[in-house]
C-alpha cells in the first residue's frame, strides 16, 4: 500500500515509537489496565507490553473502535475495470487528465453502514477534492512521457463502495469516475479518513470473529506447507494481544503456494467485550470480519498444515453480500 497517497500516515510519529518502544518495558507495570498478562498467569509479557504502549500512546484507540479508519487504499477500482497495458501503467504511475465538468453540487454529508449494522454520518467531499486525490502522481513509480498512457476522466457521479475499515467492512459514499476508453468504474472514498499510525511489520491475524463465552475466532493467512505452532494472547482491562506462531511443519518449507487463508480460535479469560483486538506482529487492531474459513485449526492438532482455502480471485469475500451498495446517483 503507498501510505503516503492514501493518506492516513501521521507524520512525525515515526521518531517518537523508538523511543516508546524503548520505554514500553518500564511502563508496562504503570497505570490503569496497563500490564498483559496470558490467562491463568500472572507474569506480564514484555513484547505484548510494547505493543500495548505503542498502541495507548496514539490515543486512537477511540477512533478505531467508533469511527471511521479505512484500511485500504481510498481509490477502489470496479471489478469491470478493464486496462490496456498502457492505462495499466498510467494507473500505477498517477497519469491523470481531466475532461469534464465535475459535479459542483453535492449531498453535504453521507452514511457510512458496518456490517454490524451501527451507521455513521460524515462531511462529504467535493468531487474537485476526491479527484486531486486519486489523480496524485506517484513519486515511486516515474514514466517519460510516451512510456505510459495517460487515463483521461469524462466524468463522475456519486454512488457508494465496500472498504475494508478498522471496523470491517464498510459500505461509505464514493465519487465514481468513468474514463476514456477504460471500462469500467473508478471511485474514490468521498470521506476524509482519519490519520492512522505505519504497522510495525505484516499482520499475522486479518481479522476476528467473537464466539460463544470467552472465544475468539481468528483468520490467518499461511502458505501450503505451513501449520499453525501456537497462539498465545495477552489481556488487559483495555485491549488484548494476539500472537499467532505460523511456521512450516518440519522446520523446513519448499512451497511455493501463499495466501491460503486458514482460522482457529483463542480462549481469553474474560469475553472481549468493547477491548481493542491488537495483532502482535503489525501492532495494529485486527477488524471484525464474518470467519467463512471451513474448519478451525488447533496449534499443532497434526502434523499436516491447517485446513485452508484458497481465495477465488473473481469471487466477493463472503460478508459482501451482507452489506448492497444502494443505486448511484444520476450524472
Amino acid at each position: 500500500m503507498n501510505q503516503s497517497k492514501a493518506g492516513y500516515v501521521v507524520e512525525g510519529m515515526r521518531a517518537s515509537w523508538l523511543v516508546l518502544a524503548v520505554g514500553a518495558i518500564v511502563m508496562a507495570g504503570c497505570g490503569q489496565g496497563a500490564a498483559l498478562v496470558a490467562p491463568g498467569s500472572t507474569d506480564v509479557d514484555e513484547p505484548a507490553a510494547v505493543v500495548a504502549e505503542r498502541w495507548r500512546a496514539t490515543g486512537l484507540s477511540e477512533e478505531w473502535a467508533r469511527g471511521f479508519v479505512p484500511r485500504e487504499e481510498l481509490t477502489v477500482l470496479g471489478k469491470d475495470v478493464q486496462f490496456t497495458g498502457l492505462s495499466k501503467l498510467a494507473f500505477v504511475a498517477g497519469r491523470w487528465e481531466l475532461h469534464a465538468d465535475l459535479p459542483g453540487s453535492a449531498p453535504s454529508h453521507g452514511e457510512i453502514r458496518w456490517l454490524d449494522g451501527t451507521t455513521m454520518t460524515l462531511p462529504l467531499l467535493p468531487a474537485s477534492a476526491a479527484y486531486e486525490e486519486m489523480s496524485a502522481p506517484n513519486p515511486h513509480q516515474k514514466c517519460a512521457p510516451g512510456e505510459c498512457g495517460l487515463l483521461t476522466v469524462i466524468g463522475a457521479r456519486l454512488g457508494e463502495v465496500q472498504i475494508q475499515t478498522s471496523r470491517g467492512p464498510a459500505i461509505v459514499p464514493a465519487w465514481q469516475f468513468s474514463v476514456r476508453d477504460v471500462p469500467g468504474t473508478f471511485s474514490r472514498v468521498a470521506i476524509a479518513p482519519t490519520a492512522t499510525p505505519p504497522a510495525l511489520g505484516a499482520a499475522e491475524v486479518n481479522g476476528y470473529q467473537p464466539g460463544e463465552g470467552t472465544t475468539v475466532r481468528l483468520e490467518y493467512m499461511s502458505g501450503s506447507c505451513e501449520t499453525l505452532h501456537r497462539v498465545r494472547s495477552f489481556e488487559a482491562d483495555d485491549l488484548v494481544v494476539v500472537d499467532l506462531d505460523v511456521g512450516a511443519v518440519d522446520g523446513v518449507c519448499s512451497g511455493t503456494a501463499l495466501g491460503l487463508v486458514g482460522a482457529t480460535q483463542v480462549t481469553l479469560a474474560k469475553p472481549l467485550g468493547d477491548r481493542i483486538l491488537l495483532d502482535a506482529s503489525s501492532g495494529l487492531p485486527v477488524p471484525y470480519r464474518v470467519i467463512q474459513s471451513p474448519a478451525m485449526s488447533p496449534p499443532d492438532s497434526s502434523p499436516s498444515p491447517p485446513t485452508v482455502e484458497s481465495p477465488t480471485p473473481d469471487a466477493s469475500p463472503p460478508d459482501h453480500a451482507s452489506l448492497p451498495l444502494r443505486t448511484p446517483s444520476p450524472t
